[in-house]
Order: C-alpha cells, then sequence, then structure tokens
C-alpha cells in the first residue's frame, strides 16, 4: 500500500517522520515515527489507532543507499503480527535538492 513520510534528522542521528499510510480498506491515516540512523542503518518506530480502539505498531529497519530506503516492515496489532519488505525513494525538495 502506498505511504508518504517526511524525515528529518537531528545531528545527533536521531529521527522523527510524519507518515501518511493506507488501511487495507484504503483508508489514509496519520502516524509519528522515531528512531535513529547510524551508518548507513535505519530505523524507526512507532504506534497509531486508524480507528476507535484498534492500535497498531510498526517499526522499519532498514538500510540507506543514496536515494533509497529499503529493508522490512513489522506490522503489529489485535489478531496480526506480519513482515513485509518495502523501498522508499528520496523525493527531491521543489528547488532540486535532497529532503
Amino acid at each position: 500500500r502506498p505511504a508518504t513520510a517526511e524525515i528529518v534528522m537531528d545531528e545527533d542521528g536521531s529521527l522523527t517522520a510524519d507518515c501518511l499510510l493506507t488501511s487495507p480498506e484504503g483508508q489514509p491515516f496519520p502516524m509519528e515515527l522515531e528512531g535513529r540512523v547510524s551508518g548507513s542503518s535505519l530505523r524507526l518506530k512507532g504506534k497509531a489507532e486508524p480507528m476507535e480502539g484498534f492500535v497498531i505498531e510498526v517499526s522499519l529497519r532498514g538500510t540507506l543507499e543514496e536515494e533509497a530506503f529499503s529493508g522490512q516492515a513489522r506490522w503489529k496489532g489485535p489478531g496480526f503480527d506480519e513482515s513485509t519488505g518495502f523501498t522508499a525513494n528520496r523525493k527531491p525538495d521543489q528547488t532540486g535538492g535532497r529532503r
């Protein structure tokens, strides 16, 4: 399912991400993730409640390679615990630089 994220890195390597994910029913929902980057490894995790009373936890572990980030996403919630592979691409900002 498609998702977008704006990831910001502090000088110490800590990360925050504002994400917009898509539910299995096709409904978008926001999620905030926090994590860390070390070398080319990146980890993010967070929780969201896309529907009242339905909390999911997401963790992402992956590797940064130039303009891409790929790895495994783990989704945990009531009655499920799934892992899937993912690939994300860096989107240039409006001035043509990197975000």
